[in-house]
């Protein structure tokens, strides 16, 4: 008798367990649906400028090409620009803001799956994991273009306003957002894990 009453009482403590458990976890979701809603309309916002000015840089490249081909001028129009620095920097915004369009991409599903109620799953442990590499791809590829200028300026002169001073320092800001992204991507891995732990015991 007191055997089946312990069963009884267990089970009713586990059900009481589950149910409060749901109204916080719903409640913690309308929480951070707002919140996740806005953050998801500013990285759309943010993709779609990303994409204008990848497509305006590369529009300036292949004006800058166009003529430099024609010697600086086509019929009474005269482009005048330093291509020794032009290029390099037409070169590093391009890369750049092609980066930041695949860095919001990944923002967005990550974003989406949190306005779902569900941010800890393996897949965006993924995309926390490549915005890391995304990142540090392009902070290797800013030390790329700096040493193509400088070997630039090296073989062709220095421009005529002046000395060009080029400085290989690291970006400590940058590459302590790629450790701590790669730190998330380990926290959100061990989420999802514990997450299907959980509802294996359930």
């Amino acid at each position: 008798m007191l055997e089946r009453f312990g069963r009884a009482f267990g089970a009713q403590n586990r059900r009481h367990f589950c149910a409060k458990r749901s109204k916080m976890k719903m409640r913690i979701m309308m929480q951070q649906i707002p919140l996740s809603n806005w953050s998801l309309k500013f990285v759309n916002a943010l993709n779609f400028i990303a994409k204008i000015l990848f497509a305006a840089t590369l529009f300036a490249s292949l004006v800058a090409a166009v003529f430099s081909i024609f010697g600086g001028k086509i019929g009474g129009i005269k482009l005048q620009v330093e291509w020794r620095l032009v290029a390099p920097a037409i070169l590093s915004l391009s890369a750049h803001f092609f980066g930041l369009i695949l860095i919001c991409s990944r923002l967005v599903s990550i974003l989406t799956y949190l306005n779902k109620g569900d941010p800890f799953i393996p897949d965006n442990a993924y995309k926390l994991r490549e915005i890391a590499i995304i990142l540090a791809l392009l902070e290797g590829f800013r030390y790329f273009t700096k040493g193509i200028t400088a070997l630039i300026l090296n073989i062709f002169g220095q421009i005529e306003t002046g000395t060009v001073n080029i400085s290989l320092a690291p970006n400590l800001v940058a590459w302590g957002a790629v450790i701590i992204l790669f730190l998330l991507s380990q926290a959100f891995k061990e989420g999802a894990r514990l997450r299907q732990f959980e509802q294996l015991t359930i």
